[in-house]
């Protein structure tokens, strides 16, 4: 009894929380060079997937990130040609705060297809702000963050266009053209992090993974994924798990060489001991994926032993309504605790 009192208060304190949490940056290097990062927050989903999605006559090359399956709705992207975009959740914008970016009409196949188009058909910042002007995006309580190889930068909402005159942007989660960046650190508490590493550090891989890394959810949230690019040379480093010490490299026209394909995540990390523990999970059960998460767990950094187990507990929770598994993690997460 005492383990459902503790789940229903680990349920109710995730009401309250923040929905969608995400930090994006973005920014460019004295040298010229212009980078993007992003935290992907969200209940911890084992099933995200990197997508590879070659050119196809005049449609770019790009590589896309979706929860659930390779065709869901696209969450962040990036193309051959250095745009970049990732959404964050914002409070909800009142109608009468909308901008009036005059009529505009349905994309064919609504906005999972207008996304798509986007990576596909857009080389710059403004080429995308032109097609959000002109189709309709739900974007009332979310905002989308945008950045090029050429160093444009922008942030959009319901409630307006921001193109950033300094060399870097981040976005988190409250309006940042209603509440303006001064505000962050009452609103967010990632913001002020972001914003601070950015600007005392070189624009760059390591300011941006330091950036991220700083503002991982520690929380009921997990961070499922993390991006860091170059979107001059093309460049992309990924991480898993909230787990900045083991990198996935590699350049974009390299991967969309290898044609069209679907990559779960965690197989990109085989090594990693979330991916062996969850995979003895979907092999063995429950009891087998606890007794290796024990075999292992001196050889994990001490704040990732609970976390390890948070997401686990989550995973079989919230995504797959698997309650006595979810019960073996979270006993296991008590004592870790």
């Amino acid at each position: 009894m005492r383990n459902l009192i503790l789940v229903f208060c680990c349920l109710i304190s995730l009401v309250g929380s923040e929905v969608f949490p995400c930090t994006i940056v973005s920014g460019k290097a004295e040298d010229g060079a212009v980078w993007a990062g992003n935290n992907e927050d969200y209940y911890f989903d084992f099933n995200t997937h990197l997508n590879v999605l070659p050119p196809e006559g005049e449609l770019l090359g790009a590589v896309s990130f979706t929860y659930g399956s390779p065709g869901s709705f696209v969450e962040g992207g990036v193309n051959e040609r250095g745009l970049f975009f990732d959404f964050n959740w914002i409070p909800t914008i009142a109608p009468s705060d909308f901008a009036d970016w005059g009529e505009r009409r349905e994309f064919p196949g609504g906005e999972d297809k207008l996304v798509v188009h986007i990576l596909r058909t857009c080389s710059s910042v403004y080429d995308a702000i032109a097609v959000i002007k002109k189709y309709e995006m739900d974007l009332a309580d979310a905002q989308i963050h945008l950045a090029d190889r050429h160093g444009n930068l922008a942030i959009i909402n319901a409630s307006g266009i921001r193109v950033s005159d300094t060399n870097h942007q981040v976005s988190t989660n409250f309006n940042v053209l209603t509440r303006g960046p001064s505000s962050g650190g009452r609103t967010c508490w990632r913001y002020p992090i972001a914003e601070a590493t950015l600007a005392k550090q070189e624009v760059g891989l390591r300011s941006i993974r330091d950036a991220l890394d700083a503002t991982q959810q520690p929380r009921f949230y997990g961070t499922i994924y993390s991006n860091v690019i170059n979107l001059t040379t093309g460049d992309v480093y990924n991480y898993y798990a909230g787990d900045f010490e083991h990198v996935f490299h590699f350049k974009i026209a390299d991967l969309l060489k290898e044609g069209k394909k679907s990559y779960l995540f965690r197989s990109l990390f085989p090594g990693a001991p979330i991916v062996r523990i969850w995979e003895t999970y979907e092999a063995k059960g429950a009891d087998d994926a606890v007794a290796l998460f024990r075999e292992l767990r001196d050889t994990l950094p001490r704040e990732r032993r609970a976390e390890t187990l948070r997401h686990m507990f989550s995973s079989c929770l919230l995504r797959l309504n698997r309650f006595r598994d979810a019960k073996v993690f979270f006993d296991e997460w008590l004592i870790v605790s």
